[in-house]
């Protein structure tokens, strides 16, 4: 069964795999594999994709 809502689901992924394909230079089918639902990653590994901009780094001493 296919949802009324899918469709617009499917064309905000290519938006979106379009705008990270801008951003970091890479292949549409690079992108597109790294954005899979069951694709995990660290934090630095995101950030190295272009998937996220900044990675937090929480310095513990900080917080004694």
């Amino acid at each position: 069964e296919i949802y009324p809502g899918s469709g617009r689901t499917v064309e905000t992924s290519r938006n979106t795999n379009k705008s990270l394909c801008t951003k970091n230079g890479q292949p549409l089918w690079v992108v597109s594999e790294d954005m899979e639902r069951d694709v995990f990653m660290s934090a630095t590994e995101a950030q190295a994709h272009g998937i996220v901009d900044l990675v937090a780094v929480e310095n513990s001493a900080d917080f004694v």
